[in-house]
């Protein structure tokens, strides 16, 4: 089987189930949020706000066939000429140009839906106000702290493996060739190099660890999110969340698992020069089970299908910048439910969200600095 064949069986469906999750994401989405904007559900039957609704599922769809013609080609022609660099294209470009353009459509919308609620605020403002309802339950937070100190001590085994797993590189340091593998394709085998020094290979084995650090604390902090209750029926939703959020702190070490099996059989790979590829095989099929689950036990906390929901201080617009980063400094929470969507985001005006948003461009900076500088 070449690397095409291999690349497409993997990125196409990932670019479909990426499709299918933004086509739907209104459906994850809170009841009383259209597009990013916090508008009551009774104007859903607005026919301008119908219009932006198939606008956005139209745009979705001709965007993800452009991408994928884009990912075939890119594919065909990287096996056509044995490029290897072709071959990192064809899974990173398609990925990239899918988010961007994901995003830039619900970009559109959302200014669309702010501009009709500017035009109806006279009668949009006063409802909301009324409906600010909050409940607050003590034996509900006493039992996600339970939870949450419970994982955040299973989240730490993934890390321990990938760091026993760079401690293992770097014990054979002097077993790794001179030019050093920083790559390597579907079939285990190394197809990228670099220049071996103290920095390049310290920058390779540290990123893994920097990546499973900040999974580890945006899955810590994901448990410790604010979450919306039903009014209507409080103590059987508070019962529910419990439920849920147990589920999701399970597959999120699932996943954290899958990462670290990855990471490890690459740090192995450095010595050997070849990874196992029945180990990478099954934790990228690891990885990608662990998102189907997360994905729906996120819906069921987002509560998106529930229309009387209690009153947080993220659901006021002024809070969010171009319709999706959340910037409240006067909000203590570091993570909050995602406007559009299901997920988390970090709240950017607080010091934790300040910092993990640091070390990310951090890391990107420094992934970017040792590719040019010693790449060869």
């Amino acid at each position: 089987m070449t690397n095409y064949n291999i690349e497409l069986m993997v990125m196409v469906p990932i670019i479909i189930l990426l499709a299918i999750v933004d086509y739907n994401m209104q459906k994850f989405t809170s009841n009383k949020v259209f597009y990013g904007v916090n508008i009551p559900e009774k104007y859903r039957n607005f026919e301008e706000l119908k219009h932006i609704d198939k606008s956005y599922k139209r745009g979705i769809i001709i965007s993800t066939a452009a991408v994928l013609i884009i990912q075939i080609g890119l594919s065909l022609y990287a096996d056509f000429t044995l490029n290897e660099n072709l071959y990192l294209a064809a899974v990173t470009v398609p990925i990239i140009l899918t988010v961007v353009l994901y995003y830039f459509i619900y970009y559109s919308s959302y200014k669309k839906v702010l501009i009709f609620k500017e035009e109806h605020l006279s009668t949009i403002n006063p409802e909301l106000k009324s409906e600010r309802t909050q409940i607050l339950d003590v034996d509900f937070m006493h039992e996600r702290d339970k939870l949450v100190k419970k994982y955040s001590l299973i989240y730490i085994i993934p890390i321990l493996l990938v760091v026993a797993s760079s401690a293992y590189a770097f014990i054979n340091y002097d077993k790794i060739p001179e030019m050093m593998p920083t790559h390597f394709n579907f079939q285990g085998i190394a197809d990228g190099f670099t220049v071996k020094t103290k920095a390049s290979f310290f920058a390779q084995i540290g990123m893994q660890v920097v990546v499973m650090v900040l999974v580890y604390f945006g899955s810590v902090y994901s448990l410790k999110a604010r979450i919306k209750i039903d009014k209507n029926d409080s103590k059987s939703d508070i019962a529910n969340t419990i439920k849920y959020l147990n589920h999701l702190a399970s597959e999120s070490f699932f996943m954290l698992f899958a990462m670290a099996l990855l990471f490890s059989s690459i740090s192995f790979g450095l010595v050997n020069q070849e990874v196992n590829q029945i180990l990478v095989i099954l934790s990228t099929v690891l990885l990608l089970a662990s998102i189907v689950p997360l994905i729906y036990t996120s819906s069921k906390l987002k509560k998106g299908n529930y229309s009387d929901v209690s009153y947080t201080v993220d659901d006021d617009d002024k809070y969010w910048v171009l319709g999706c980063f959340y910037y409240n400094p006067n909000d203590p929470s570091s993570f909050v439910q995602k406007r559009f969507g299901i997920g988390w985001t970090v709240n950017l005006g607080s010091s934790k969200g300040k910092l993990m948003v640091a070390c990310i461009l951090l890391m990107l900076i420094i992934t970017l600095y040792v590719s040019f500088k010693f790449a060869a």
